[in-house]
């Protein structure tokens, strides 16, 4: 339904009354409208008088609303009833007479009050025969029919902003479309497009939309279903820079960095990091003094793209560091050396006293043809293509060995008495031996000849002396040898080999005497140190001993041995009642029971309690107490021994038993010592 905005509406009721002269009209009509009754004929304009009969009625529904401001009448009286389309009465409006019945004047127009929302009317007559002319009401149409819902609603996120797009209306009558953000109203008058950008928002917060249409007549459309949509902050694009830049290794840094973003990172056009989250990245392996370009692509949560600056980065010149030497398998001719890897060196050269004697890249080199006892200073040096680095050290070579015989020994030769197979062993720089027998050169061998063989059969004493001396000459080693067989070949075994054994403890001789005075000494102190402590335990008339047997001894003797054993603290003299016993109360004969005991045996009485012993007839009470010393509770028992039954302290419980043996080993430690004895437990 549309307004027809500034027009009037020949909303005109012709009401005809039928008169005794003419026949009453098929149809009572409104012009240009559709009665209820179905009417369809339109007014032929006519002011013929009509006389109909009182209380006659018509009425008239108009098929839409409006807005009724004014009418023009002939009539001689009549009411007029106006209705919404609820049969609700807006207004009753009562029309006098206009007209007389024979005269027809020209008709005068009537503005009214409006009335809204007229749906339908009804013209009732004046009572009595009356004239009536044609009704012509004024007014426009009201429009009460809102738009259709926008349909194809969209949000898109923008920087601090959402995208708000939909399908743009169909009706004539469309004024503009109003968009709620969370429901409020965001536009201050109607937006005129099928889109809009709605600003300022605060980045990374969601928001819900709306949208709604307007006609002319102001009726708005059910609003859309709300769209989510986020508000983007602003795309920061970061920087790339480098840092810790060495020969082989380097890092990428980029900022700024926003959580959820996702960056990839190029080097040399070759995408090597893909789906990083940080802010940085590491590369090793590269190329010394090489350039590289470097690049970063990302994107952020909301899948917007970017690119980084590309900046090129050249790696460090490598500096070779500081070689380390180390010295082995030193002699008097040469040694060995020998050191680790050094990065970033290619080769590696060894001077000795600035000689060149070694370049290539082994981590080893022997050294030869060396002067005995000689310095030598020897300098390495690290390098490659760029760079080099030294370290520098003295060696002196060791005296030359002198060339010995270090063993030699005889056995019996099977089946020949008269003769002895010799060997030996010599130092390595010996390259043969003179054997001599008795004094007299038997020959010369070379050490490769490790077996000699002797012929005693010569010789008529019991043993032979030999002699081995070294070629060159140097330290000889000398033995006896059995010369003449005993006959059983076992007994010549027996008898050489005790022979070797005795030459060998002649050798050792003197080490086996300093070690045997070292032990006798060690075990003359140790026995008078333990002879010492044992009398200092156990002899009766040493008075710090802890076990001392104070039977015999006066109290205050007894007390004060006691004392310096004990670590609880002893009663003295005036914490005993001085009062006769007959004039003592109950509580101080018990304290005085109690401090005596303590003074006379060291053991504080901690608990008494009393308990019926025996049988019915034989009944008595037994008083049981429990005593206290140095933190153990003791309980007396009586025990057999040599002069009878004795009464003894014993450990209460388990744990009282630990404790007691804990204070005898740290008394016995005490004396052993001499530490503190009134500290131990």
């Amino acid at each position: 339904m549309r307004y027809v905005m500034s027009m009037m509406m020949a909303v005109i009721c012709s009401l005809v009354f039928v008169s005794s002269v003419y026949a009453a009209p098929s149809a009572g009509i409104i012009r240009g409208v559709k009665s209820a009754e179905g009417y369809t004929q339109l007014t032929d304009g006519l002011d013929t008088a009509f006389t109909v009969n009182s209380g006659t009625s018509f009425t008239y529904n108009l098929g839409n609303t409006y807005r009724i401001d004014g009418y023009y009448a002939y009539t001689t009286g009549a009411r007029i009833y106006f209705y919404d389309v609820n049969d609700t009465q807006l207004r009753l409006l009562t029309v006098s007479r206009t007209i007389g019945i024979s005269g027809f004047n020209t008709n005068a127009y009537i503005s009214l009050s409006p009335i809204d929302n007229v749906a339908k009317i009804k013209i009732v007559a004046n009572s009595g025969a009356s004239g009536m002319y044609e009704f012509d009401f004024s007014g426009v149409i009201v429009d009460n029919t809102p738009p259709a819902q926008p349909t194809g609603f969209i949000a898109t996120n923008g920087v601090l902003s959402v995208n708000l797009a939909w399908n743009r209306n169909t009706e004539i009558d469309l004024a503009g479309y109003n968009v709620y953000q969370n429901g409020v109203l965001v536009n201050t008058s109607l937006i005129t497009s099928n889109s809009y950008v709605v600003p300022n928002l605060t980045a990374d917060q969601g928001y819900a939309f709306q949208v709604s249409a307007v006609d002319t007549a102001g009726n708005e459309s059910t609003k859309t279903a709300a769209v989510s949509a986020t508000a983007m902050p602003t795309l920061q694009v970061p920087v790339l820079s480098s840092g810790d830049v060495t020969p082989n290794s380097l890092r990428l840094n980029w900022n700024p960095h926003t959580a959820g973003n996702s960056y990839d990172v190029y080097k040399d056009g070759i995408r090597v990091v893909t789906g990083r989250t940080t802010n940085s990245s590491d590369f090793s392996l590269l190329t010394p003094d090489t350039e590289y370009t470097f690049q970063v692509k990302g994107r952020d949560k909301y899948y917007r793209t970017f690119e980084t600056n590309i900046i090129t980065v050249k790696t460090g010149v490598p500096t070779v560091s500081k070689p380390s030497i180390n010295i082995s398998d030193l002699s008097h001719q040469g040694f060995k050396a020998s050191w680790s890897e050094v990065q970033y060196a290619t080769s590696y050269t060894l001077y000795l006293d600035d000689v060149e004697v070694y370049t290539g890249t082994d981590k080893s080199y022997s050294v030869s043809g060396l002067s005995e006892k000689t310095t030598y200073t020897v300098k390495l040096v690290a390098a490659n293509d760029l760079s080099s680095a030294d370290v520098s050290r003295t060696v002196t070579t060791t005296a030359a060995p002198v060339p010995a015989v270090t063993s030699a020994k005889t056995s019996p030769v099977p089946g020949d008495p008269n003769k002895r197979q010799l060997t030996y062993t010599a130092t390595p720089d010996v390259t043969a031996v003179k054997v001599y027998v008795d004094g007299q050169l038997i020959g010369e061998y070379p050490v490769s000849q490790s077996e000699i063989e002797l012929d005693f059969k010569d010789i008529n004493s019991s043993f032979a002396g030999i002699q081995l001396e070294p070629i060159p000459p140097g330290e000889s080693y000398s033995f006896s040898s059995l010369a003449q067989s005993t006959g059983d070949e076992d007994a010549d075994q027996l008898l050489s080999l005790m022979l070797s054994i005795f030459t060998y403890l002649k050798g050792a001789f003197k080490y086996i005497a300093i070690m045997s005075i070292v032990f006798l000494t060690t075990m003359c102190v140790l026995f008078f140190w333990l002879r010492d402590k044992y009398k200092r335990v156990t002899k009766l008339d040493i008075k710090d001993k802890p076990f001392a047997d104070t039977s015999n001894m006066r109290d205050d003797k007894a007390r004060k041995l006691k004392k310096g054993f004990v670590v609880d603290d002893m009663p003295n003299d005036n914490a005993i009642p001085r009062k006769p016993w007959s004039k003592m109360s109950d509580k101080e004969r018990l304290a005085y029971r109690f401090a005596r005991h303590e003074q006379k045996t060291g053991y504080k009485i901690v608990d008494s309690k009393f308990e019926e012993r025996g049988g019915l007839f034989n009944s008595r009470v037994v008083e049981n107490l429990t005593y206290e010393r140095n933190g153990v509770k003791y309980v007396k028992k009586q025990v057999k021994g040599k002069r009878g039954r004795q009464t003894v302290y014993v450990p209460k419980t388990m744990d009282d038993k630990v404790k007691h043996v804990s204070n005898q080993f740290n008394a016995v430690k005490s004396a052993f010592t001499g530490s503190n004895k009134s500290k131990f437990k």
